[in-house]
C-alpha cells in the first residue's frame, strides 16, 4: 500500500509485490509526476523521494535553474539515443531514408565507433578532428572523410538547436579541403558525344526492361531536364505536360530528392520526342519502365562504348580520330581522369546552362539546388576555352578610348603623350610645348581669317549683306607655366549670312 503524506510530501508504492519502489509527488506546476526509484529497499527509496521533493521546493523558489537542469538531464542520456532521435527528426522532416541511414552511419562512425563517446560531455572538437584525420590516414578519401565530419557537425548543431547542450562543441570546426584528392569526379559530355550516345542507344538492345528507343528518350530527358536517375524512374506518363506553348515535366514531391514538387520546363524539340515515345501508354504507367535505375551507370557506359566504336569505324581511324581518341572522346574516362556515368548527364545540363550565359539564379532554380555554390563549383565543368571566352569583356589597352579619340579630334590633346614636362629640363620643355600649341593655333586662326576674307569679298561682289552677330564660340583649357601665370585661349565665332562661321581668337594672360 502507498503511504499517504501531507501536501508536497509525496508517496511511495510498488506495482507488484517484491518490485522496485515508485515515487509520486506534487510538482511546481501542480502536476503529479511519477518515477521509479530503481531500488527495492524502502529506506533508500525514502531518501530518493525526499531528494525529488526538496528539489521541487527549490524550483518553486527559483533557486534551481530549470534550463541547467534540462542540460544536465540530457547529458545523462546515452549519445546513441540522441543520434537515433536526430535521425527520427530528419525522417519526420521529409529527408529520404537512404540519406538518413547514410548520415547515421557517418555520425556513429566518428563519435561512437572511432571516439567511443557515451555522453555529450565526451564530444570534443580536437578529438573529432583527430578521429577524422585517422580515417584519412587509414586510406579514406578526403572527400569521404569530409562527409563524416559534416554529419557529426550536423548532429551537434541539431542538439544545440534543440537545447540539449549549452553550446555546439563542433561549431568552429571547418570542412576538409578535398579538391586535390578527388577520387571520383564526373565529366560533362560534349554536344557531339551526347548525340552519338543517343544514336547508339536508339539501335541498341533492351537493358533491364527498357528498350533502346526508350533509352534514347531517357537520355534526352536527362540531358534536357537535369533529373536524376531515381527521379526519372519514378516519372509517370501523366507527369508530362507536352501540349501548349510551355511544355513541362511535373516532378512530384515524393519523387524529388529535395521532397519539393517542381514543374520543370522543357524545350519544344524534347517535347516532340517525348510525345512520340509516350503515345498510347496508360496515364499511370511508368514513363521509363524497368529496373535500369539500379544499374544506370553501367547502362550508359555500354551505350557509350557502342557509340565510341561506331564513331571510330565511321571516321576511318585517321590522325584526327586518333588524337580525339587519346583526348578521351566518348571514353569512360577522359584525359583529365573524370569518369562518365548517368549522373554526368545532369552535370552536362548544368554546365550547358552556365556556358550559355544563364544568370546564377536561373541556373540554380533549374538545377533545383539550395545553394548556388553547388551549382557553380560542383556541377559546372567549364574548360579553358570557356574561360578564355569570358575574357572578351576586358578592354583592349592597345586601342585609344573613345574619349581620347574625341579630344584628339578637337585638337585639345596631342596624339602622343608629352613626357618633356617630367624631364630634368621640365621648365624649358613645358614652355616649348606651350609655344608650339599657341603657334599652331595662331596658324589655324590666320588661315581661317584668310579664307573668311576671300569669302567676304566674293559675297560682297554678289551683293550679299552680313547681318550676323558675334557670339562666343568656345573656351580653350588654360595653360600655365611654372611661374604661376596662366593663359586662356579664347575663340570667337561670327555667323555669316550664308551659315558659315568666322573664327577669331585672342590670348588673355593673368
Amino acid at each position: 500500500m502507498a503511504k499517504q503524506r501531507g501536501k508536497h510530501a509525496g508517496s511511495l508504492y510498488r506495482r507488484k509485490a517484491g518490485g522496485v519502489w515508485y515515487g509520486r509527488w506534487t510538482a511546481a506546476d501542480s502536476s503529479r509526476p511519477e518515477r521509479s526509484t530503481g531500488t527495492r529497499d524502502r529506506k533508500d527509496a525514502e531518501r530518493i523521494l525526499q531528494k525529488w521533493i526538496s528539489d521541487e521546493a527549490l524550483r518553486r523558489r527559483g533557486i534551481i535553474d530549470e534550463t541547467a537542469e534540462r542540460f544536465a538531464s540530457a547529458g545523462r542520456i546515452a549519445l546513441r539515443v540522441h543520434i537515433d532521435r536526430w535521425l527520427d527528426s530528419l525522417r519526420a522532416g521529409g529527408i529520404a531514408e537512404k540519406t538518413v541511414r547514410t548520415l547515421g552511419v557517418r555520425a556513429r562512425g566518428v563519435l561512437i565507433d572511432k571516439l567511443g563517446c557515451e555522453r555529450f560531455a565526451d564530444v570534443a572538437a580536437a578529438a573529432v578532428q583527430t578521429a577524422v584525420g585517422g580515417l584519412v590516414a587509414g586510406g579514406m578519401a578526403l572527400q569521404t572523410a569530409h562527409h563524416y565530419l559534416r554529419a557529426s557537425r550536423q548532429f551537434t548543431r541539431w542538439a544545440h538547436r534543440e537545447r540539449l547542450t549549452r553550446e555546439n562543441p563542433l561549431a568552429h570546426l571547418r570542412g576538409l579541403r578535398f579538391d586535390a584528392d578527388k577520387r571520383y569526379e564526373r565529366r560533362a559530355f560534349t554536344t557531339e558525344e551526347a548525340r552519338r550516345i543517343i544514336e547508339a542507344a536508339e539501335h541498341g538492345a533492351d537493358f533491364r526492361g527498357l528498350s533502346g528507343h526508350g533509352r534514347a528518350a531517357l537520355y534526352r530527358t536527362a540531358h534536357g531536364t537535369g533529373f536524376r536517375a531515381g527521379e526519372l524512374a519514378r516519372l509517370r506518363v501523366s507527369d508530362f505536360r507536352l501540349d501548349g506553348d510551355r511544355p513541362a515535366v511535373l516532378l512530384v514531391a515524393g519523387s524529388a530528392k529535395n521532397r519539393r514538387e517542381t514543374l520543370q520546363p522543357i524545350r519544344h524539340d524534347l517535347a516532340d520526342t517525348l510525345r512520340t515515345w509516350l503515345d498510347g501508354k496508360p496515364a499511370r504507367a511508368a514513363a521509363f519502365p524497368g529496373t535500369w535505375a539500379q544499374r544506370s551507370a553501367h547502362m550508359l557506359r555500354l551505350d557509350l562504348r557502342r557509340a565510341r566504336w561506331a564513331w571510330f569505324r565511321e571516321t576511318g581511324g585517321g590522325k584526327a580520330t586518333r588524337e580525339a581518341w587519346q583526348a578521351g572522346f566518348l571514353a569512360d574516362q577522359d584525359a583529365a581522369g573524370r569518369l562518365a556515368d548517368f549522373h554526368g548527364l545532369r552535370v552536362t545540363f548544368i554546365t550547358e546552362l552556365v556556358r550559355g550565359g544563364v544568370n546564377v539564379r536561373t541556373a540554380q532554380t533549374l538545377a533545383r539546388h539550395s545553394d548556388p555554390k553547388l551549382t557553380l563549383n560542383v556541377y559546372s565543368r567549364l574548360g579553358v576555352t570557356d574561360l578564355a571566352a569570358g575574357l572578351d569583356v576586358l578592354p583592349d589597352l592597345n586601342r585609344p578610348t573613345l574619349e581620347s579619340e574625341r579630344l584628339q579630334a578637337t585638337g585639345t590633346e596631342d596624339s602622343r603623350p608629352d613626357h618633356a614636362a617630367s624631364s630634368s629640363d621640365g621648365r624649358g620643355a613645358f614652355r616649348r610645348a606651350t609655344a608650339h600649341k599657341l603657334a599652331r593655333t595662331a596658324t589655324q586662326c590666320s588661315a581661317g581669317d584668310n579664307r573668311q576674307k576671300r569669302l567676304d569679298v566674293s559675297r560682297k561682289c554678289a551683293g550679299v549683306h552680313d547681318n550676323s552677330e558675334a557670339r562666343p564660340g568656345g573656351l580653350e583649357p588654360p595653360t600655365c607655366d611654372l611661374e604661376g601665370r596662366c593663359s586662356i585661349q579664347l575663340s570667337y565665332g561670327r555667323i555669316t549670312g550664308d551659315g558659315t562661321t568666322r573664327s577669331e581668337s585672342g590670348v588673355i594672360t593673368r
